[in-house]
Formats: C-alpha cells, sequence, structure tokens
C-alpha cells in the first residue's frame, strides 16, 4: 500500500512539472523564427500548463496551515514561471493571454518572495542540500525584465530598470553565499544553478 503524498511532495511534483511546461515556452521561442505554427502549438501547450501549474500550486499553499519549511525557491518555477510568457506569446499574437501570465507571475512572484524571506530568516535556514535552489532567486526578475520588454514593446523605463536591477541584485546576493555554496557536496539538486542561465 503506497503511503500518500504529502503537500511537501505534492509542491515538489509541481515544482518539478513546471521544467516541463517551462521548456515548452522556451522552444517556442527558439523555434518562433523558423516556425509560426510550430510555436503556436508549444506555446498554447506550454502557457496552458504553466498556468495550471501556477494555480494548482497557489491552491494548495492557500489550503494551509503549513509549516515554513514548505517555502522553498523552487516554489519560483510553477509561480512565478507565467513571467515566461509573454517573451513569445506576444510576438506570436497572445496579447491578453500574455498580460495574464505576466500579472499573475509578478503577484507570485512578489508574494513568494516576502514569504521565503520571512522563512530563511524567522525559520530554520534551508538544508544544504537543497541550498542550490537559492540560484533561482536570479530568475523571475530576469523573466519579469524579459516579458516587460515585449509588452512595452522593447522600451526600457522605470519598471523596466526595476527588473533589471533586481536581477542583478539576487546575482550579488548569491556571489555573497558563494563560501557555502562551495562547500556543498555535488547532487542532483547542483542543477538548480543553471535555471538562471536557461
Amino acid at each position: 500500500r503506497t503511503e500518500p503524498v504529502t503537500p511537501v511532495g505534492q509542491l515538489e511534483q509541481l515544482s518539478f512539472a513546471a521544467t516541463v511546461s517551462l521548456s515548452l515556452l522556451l522552444l517556442a521561442a527558439a523555434i518562433l523564427p523558423y516556425s509560426t505554427q510550430a510555436a503556436k502549438c508549444l506555446w498554447i501547450t506550454g502557457a496552458a500548463a504553466q498556468f495550471s501549474l501556477g494555480l494548482a500550486t497557489l491552491s494548495l499553499l492557500i489550503r494551509g496551515p503549513h509549516s515554513p519549511a514548505i517555502l522553498t525557491p523552487l516554489l519560483f518555477l510553477p509561480l512565478a514561471g507565467n513571467l515566461l510568457g509573454p517573451v513569445s506569446g506576444i510576438p506570436l499574437g497572445f496579447a491578453g493571454a500574455s498580460w495574464l501570465m505576466f500579472t499573475a507571475g509578478l503577484i507570485s512572484w512578489l508574494t513568494l518572495l516576502v514569504l521565503l524571506f520571512g522563512r530563511l530568516t524567522g525559520f530554520r535556514a534551508i538544508p544544504a542540500e537543497k541550498l542550490p535552489s537559492m540560484a533561482i532567486f536570479i530568475t523571475p526578475p530576469a523573466l519579469a525584465f524579459a516579458a516587460y520588454l515585449e509588452l512595452n514593446h522593447a522600451l526600457i523605463d522605470f519598471a523596466g530598470h526595476l527588473f533589471f536591477f533586481a536581477g542583478l541584485f539576487f546575482l550579488l546576493l548569491d556571489f555573497a553565499m558563494i563560501d557555502r555554496f562551495l562547500r556543498i557536496p555535488f547532487s542532483i539538486r547542483c542543477w538548480s544553478f543553471s535555471f538562471p542561465l536557461a
């Protein structure tokens, strides 16, 4: 008889499932110059999956109460991952859906950011084996910047500068933690460092 999946396990499953939907959105952007139709199919599939995963994650979180330990940077993938939608959604003509994804991603990112900092400063630290996930802090502002450029017709205004320098701030924060990162034994979780590069 299998054990029921705990909320922590469900959130981890949703986070890793988001890597698939995010990959579809990235593929849509990559293939757009070569095939608009293929890019549209990839974008619609990826956007629908990503938005659904974000809703499922939020729905699970607000059922509460949960231990603060349930909050990890991996949750940025299903929640803030919606910020990736406009990058190829706007060129493909999905303006309304792109704005919806951007708004949902922005609200989710900022909300989770506050909750995570509350957990990190007022609760126990993230376990060493999960520390590589701290690199994911860079990803939401980077996605927000790229998405905002598409939504704002490549005009970098106050909001654009805000997203760009927020990403730079989190990059510098990770550099400030480099001594802790170097002490982590290599494991599959170390691939979290590659998310900001994507």
